[in-house]
């Protein structure tokens, strides 16, 4: 196989973990958006059938929810979170003035990840949320290097399977956009992108570009054996791609390559 190496591209906007809160009252939204809007993109809804609209057309990477609200409360609310397939995968807290352990017990039945008491302790709250987005961030890696590896000896052509590296990559980091670019046959210049979502402009600024893989070898010996930015940014190479990538509204990130 051609030697190949993974790009990967950042958007211009950081995109941080999207949380959604739902809580039938106003002023408790308010003041929790307002705690957690340095580290999280949090989307507020006032009932439990407005944030299951929410969710279905935007999946959030955790849910906030209130127990006591009219109509349909916080156990019901996640019990249909839980019974929707595109939903279940969620991480649901639970948020409530409710004390007593049967309440924080019947929440944990229904599927529920954990349960803060009001009124919030908002720094153990954000450790908390912190910790059940690495546990998810974890569980979704190892979930796609299975997929991965199912792939490889599936017997699909290679570019239908670099073409799904691509997309899971994409799908595990909403904020980068990667792509993988294989040389050609003399392992000098950029043969082929696959980059979904990357612009075309891009991809055709690239085309054709000579590279030396000798520095991506320094880079990962000097690093022990891990090609870092550090090394990466002094090579001519890496900025004719930071360039492109500048001119496209996009900001060069990292480089992993892959000796085949």
């Amino acid at each position: 196989m051609e030697n190949k190496f993974i790009q990967g591209m950042a958007r211009a906007e950081v995109v941080r973990p999207h949380i959604l809160a739902i809580d039938d009252t106003p002023i408790n939204l308010t003041v929790l958006a307002k705690a957690l809007e340095a580290e999280f993109t949090v989307q507020i809804a006032f009932s439990g059938a407005e944030g299951l609209a929410m969710a279905s057309a935007v999946p959030p990477q955790l849910v906030l929810l209130d127990i006591m609200m009219p109509e349909m409360d916080g156990y019901e609310t996640c019990r249909r979170f839980k019974s929707d397939p595109k939903l279940a995968h969620i991480p649901i807290v639970f948020i409530s003035a409710l004390t007593d352990g049967v309440s924080e017990i019947r929440g944990l039945e229904l599927g529920a990840e954990d349960y803060l008491f009001k009124p919030i302790k908002m720094d153990i709250a954000k450790q908390r949320i912190r910790n059940l987005l690495e546990r998810k961030r974890a569980l979704e890696y190892e979930k796609f290097y299975r997929k991965m590896l199912e792939l490889l000896v599936s017997g699909k052509a290679m570019l239908d399977i670099l073409v799904a590296i691509v997309v899971g990559l994409e799908n595990l980091r909403p904020e980068m956009m990667c792509s993988i670019m294989l040389l050609d046959h003399s392992s000098r210049f950029l043969g082929k992108c696959i980059a979904p979502s990357l612009p075309d402009a891009f991809n055709q600024a690239i085309a054709g570009l000579k590279l030396d893989l000798s520095w991506i070898s320094d880079a990962i010996s000097a690093s022990g054996g891990r090609a870092t930015l550090l090394h990466i940014a002094g090579q001519p190479q890496w900025e004719s791609l930071k360039n492109s990538a500048a001119a496209c509204d996009l900001v060069a990130c990292w480089l992993q390559p892959i000796h085949a």
